[in-house]
């Protein structure tokens, strides 16, 4: 997810509006524009900084793990992104790189050191669980506008905000097949464009899970990050946290050594 999980996460929002209003209301801007300024909010150089994942059961057990992230966004305004596990220790040493596609799936490797093999994640894997927690492979990818349809649905107050409301359909088969999700919707703040809240439903039209977007705080003056992000799975009612510390964003220089397949068993 290109601008919720900066860090990585989560931006899960965009896609190709479809041209309808409420009944009797008209707006000034349409499903599709909305996303495009969540999409044009500018990307730092790069990025780094400690992630904090908790996964909790619904029982309200809690197994954390800390990661280290790193992001990197090329001239082409591609982005790379790699994440180590670092505790505890039967995940430690665990990697994680997506890297950015112009068109198509990003590419994912994934490193388990206790088969010390790398492996690339296919599209069919896609809409699994990404290391045990509410998060898929594919909401660790960047967004493809154009892989969806958007429907501007209303305005309404979240949170104390005014917030644009959009549904979001997949735009093919493919999408829905390798998302596993029927439809999203979106929270927009309306002043600055930023997402609050995602909901996710299942392929048979079901509420699956929702993302909450919470504490964002301003980099270099100009990079909107989201310190925390709870995503909730309201059918199995488990839920992963992931908080951000210690960030840095800007023009952050980062080897490129760090992006590669081969890294992730030496990083």
């Amino acid at each position: 997810m290109k601008r919720y999980l900066k860090s990585s996460v989560l931006v899960i929002i965009v896609g190709i509006v479809i041209g309808s209003f409420i009944p009797g209301t008209s707006f000034a801007i349409t499903g599709r524009e909305i996303i495009e300024k969540v999409n044009s909010h500018p990307e730092p150089s790069g990025t780094q900084g400690k992630l904090v994942m908790r996964l909790i059961s619904r029982t309200g057990g809690v197994r954390e793990r800390v990661l280290q992230s790193y992001s990197k966004t090329t001239k082409e305004g591609l982005e790379k992104r790699y994440v180590k596990f670092i505790e505890p220790a039967d995940v430690a040493g665990t990697s994680f790189l997506t890297l950015e596609q112009k068109k198509g799936s990003d590419l994912q490797y994934l490193y388990l050191p206790v088969l010390h093999k790398v492996r690339r994640i296919e599209a069919s894997g896609k809409k699994g669980s990404f290391m045990g927690s509410d998060f898929t492979y594919k909401d660790m990818e960047s967004i493809k506008i154009d892989e969806w349809k958007y429907r501007l649905l209303k305005k309404e107050n979240y949170n104390g905000l005014e917030c644009y409301v959009v549904e979001e359909k997949p735009a093919n088969k493919e999408v829905l097949r390798e998302t596993g999700y029927s439809k999203r919707i979106s929270w927009v703040d309306s002043k600055n464009f930023l997402v609050r809240k995602v909901e996710f439903y299942d392929e048979m039209g079901n509420l699956l899970k929702v993302l909450s977007l919470e504490d964002y705080k301003l980099f270099s003056g100009k990079y909107w990050i989201a310190q925390r992000m709870v995503m909730k799975n309201v059918q199995t009612k488990h839920t992963t946290e992931l908080i951000f510390k210690e960030v840095k964003a800007g023009n952050i220089k980062i080897p490129d050594l760090y992006f590669t397949p081969r890294y992730l068993m030496r990083g």
